[in-house]
């Protein structure tokens, strides 16, 4: 049996999908805009697939990152997600968006932590703090004023990379003294699809996958705009 995992992020502003076979990453699109995701992301995960001689009942595992982020873009990527895997026949790797980020900078990091802040808008950070060493939660993922956030990093000791747009927007966030890794560029505030492909795979061989049905996004908070329905009179 062929061990492909397909792997996708509609979190920020652009969506990412990979495909990783036999433990090996094979290849990835990314870059493109979140919105079209609905419309585009099926096409693109069929094309990977496609030209890997392989289809979706190929598929051990579909990853997905389940928020925070966007709550358009995390509530695609998740329905997407589900109708990948029912489609394959398949369980769902749904992780915490902050973790994904986290994880994509571990290497070469045996010891210390990482702090991943999202600018939430609304003056607000989706944030957390994760121990490199299998990246416990030394912070739990939350919704905080950049006060509290800041305050929550002046505990932590043992920072080593800091990482998320979060950061870009609050600069004062950045502790005195910090001599560590400031992470920016693509990685500014979306998670890398290779490190989320890795981790789908190792949730597949570890028999920690989730029926598809079970999988819910995880917002962190209420929309920006809600939406109330009156009955007809």
């Amino acid at each position: 049996m062929t061990e492909a995992v397909l792997a996708l992020d509609c979190s920020g502003d652009t969506y990412s999908v990979g495909l990783l076979v036999e433990g090996r990453h094979q290849t990835s699109i990314d870059g493109l805009k979140a919105r079209a995701a609905l419309r585009d992301l099926p096409g693109h995960a069929a094309y990977l697939l496609k030209n890997s001689g392989l289809n979706y009942e190929s598929l051990v595992a579909v990853g997905v990152t389940r928020g925070p982020g966007s709550f358009t873009g995390v509530r695609l990527g998740v329905t997407l997600a589900k109708t990948i895997a029912m489609t394959a026949g398949c369980g769902i790797a749904a992780f915490d968006t902050l973790s994904v980020m986290a994880a994509g900078f571990a290497e070469g990091y045996d010891r210390g932590q990482v702090a991943v802040a999202l600018d939430a808008r609304r003056k607000e950070l989706y944030c957390a703090v994760f121990d490199f060493a299998e990246l416990e939660t030394v912070v739990k993922t939350d919704v905080r004023t950049p006060a509290d956030f800041g305050a929550l990093l002046g505990e932590c000791s043992e920072l080593k990379v800091l990482v998320g747009s979060g950061f870009q927007a609050y600069p004062s966030l950045v502790p005195t003294g910090f001599a560590g890794l400031l992470g920016g560029g693509k990685r500014l505030s979306q998670p890398p699809v290779v490190t989320l492909c890795e981790m789908t795979y190792q949730a597949w061989k570890n028999g920690q996958l989730q029926p598809w049905g079970e999988v819910v996004p995880e917002y962190h908070r209420q929309a920006d705009i809600q939406v109330s329905v009156k009955p007809l009179v």
